[in-house]
């Protein structure tokens, strides 16, 4: 019971970290889209969020879901030949996941995004995977601190940049100004975390590549999936207008503070529950009791949209509301799905999960894309809403199942 109540304290601790480094990060985050929203038209926040989305999916993908991988294996393991070999995999993705973001510019599909903007948003997505790797080595390692540190560099210091440039040059390309500080904040991180890091990967003695990817494939079915809410943007976009797609990428940024915050509970759970099994069911009741307390948060603080979003990014924005409400109200049930399927993962379900996310990305979209071509944004955000909730009560059905009793 002694060891249990520890555990319990461990998990609590390290999530307080994460959480509240992602809480700061995702302030500065919103701050910064905030003052791009204010400066540039919806069509172009638009744009310039559907290239970014796409950006961020395609990292994702092309990682082969090595980070978690990584995450469990060195949580278990420093000397593991099979980290090396996963890290060398996702760089070599992050480099291919670049090329088809520039051809996937190239054709037109992501708006109007001028070449210059471009080149630092490939920039950034390319740096952003590298210090996501390295954070995760960090998170298993029980460096919490600076990995939560790292976070918050790559955040913070992109808004003070953005900030700085726009006061003193107000009306020049602030799209620029912004694609370039969030580089410029993601290559710190890269930096630092390459010093944190230096000497701690045993280089020398590497697992086959077919080994890795074997193994992590129901690893990147779950994170593809779940990144796959990335396209929803791009896609109202496309079958919408750029317009729309603006209104949809500022409804949809005011659910990233749940998803943030379930993150860094699923970042704490899968190490945890790897080598603890036994406190699996005690965690999925503290997951339940979360997802309670930000529904009912979020819920009071839809209330406040209709007058907060005219007075933050203007009246342009204003079909953003009731999204926008509808998105507050549900983020936290429908971002829950993250810590459930990290604690299916460290029970060794990663294959149930990766076929969970696989169907409701599929449902995702399916939904998106009907929402969009009925022009009714509302409609479409609802629908994804619904798709996302259902995932969470089928994860946690499962986990009820698989979670061993308690001793």
């Amino acid at each position: 019971m002694a060891l249990e109540r520890r555990g319990e304290a461990v998990v609590k601790r390290n999530a307080t970290v994460l959480t509240a480094s992602r809480v700061v990060a995702s302030a500065a985050q919103a701050l910064s889209l905030i003052l791009l929203a204010r400066l540039v038209s919806p069509a172009e926040f638009g744009s310039l969020s559907a290239m970014i989305a796409v950006g961020t999916f395609l990292v994702a993908v092309l990682d082969f879901g090595t980070s978690p991988y990584v995450l469990k294996l060195r949580a278990r393991s420093r000397d593991d030949p099979r980290i090396a070999t996963s890290v060398f995999i996702s760089r070599i993705g992050t480099g291919l996941s670049a090329a088809l973001l520039v051809l996937t510019w190239l054709t037109g599909a992501l708006g109007d995004v001028s070449t210059l903007v471009a080149a630092l948003i490939v920039a950034w997505v390319t740096f952003e995977r590298l210090a996501e790797m390295s954070s995760a080595i960090l998170l298993a390692d029980g460096r919490i601190v600076w990995s939560a540190s790292c976070l918050v560099l790559r955040r913070l210091l992109p808004l003070l940049l953005f900030v700085g440039v726009t006061a003193i040059a107000p009306n020049d390309e602030p799209a620029v100004a912004f694609a370039a500080s969030l580089t410029a904040g993601a290559g710190a991180a890269v930096c630092v975390n390459a010093l944190l890091l230096r000497h701690q990967i045993a280089w020398r003695v590497r697992a086959p590549v077919a080994t890795v990817l074997r193994e992590s494939r129901h690893y990147l079915s779950a994170l593809g999936s779940s990144q796959a809410r990335n396209l929803e943007v791009p896609l109202i976009q496309a079958f919408a207008d750029a317009h729309t797609g603006g209104l949809a990428s500022l409804a949809l940024r005011f659910g990233q503070p749940a998803r943030l915050v379930a993150t860094s509970v699923a970042q704490t759970v899968l190490p945890r529950i790897s080598t603890q099994v036994h406190e699996a069911r005690s965690t999925l009741t503290q997951i339940v009791i979360l997802g309670v307390a930000g529904t009912l948060a979020g819920a009071f603080a839809a209330a406040f949209l209709p007058a907060l979003i005219p007075a933050l990014v203007g009246s342009d924005y204003a079909g953003a509301i009731l999204p926008t409400q509808i998105v507050v109200t549900t983020a936290a049930l429908t971002s829950l799905s993250a810590p459930l399927g990290s604690l299916l993962q460290a029970l060794d379900q990663e294959r149930a999960v990766g076929v969970n996310g696989v169907v409701f990305a599929i449902a995702g979209i399916v939904a998106t894309i009907v929402g969009a071509v009925l022009g009714d944004l509302t409609l479409s955000i609802s629908l994804i809403s619904a798709c996302f909730i259902g995932k969470t009560l089928s994860l946690f059905v499962m986990g009820i199942r698989h979670a061993p009793p308690e001793q």
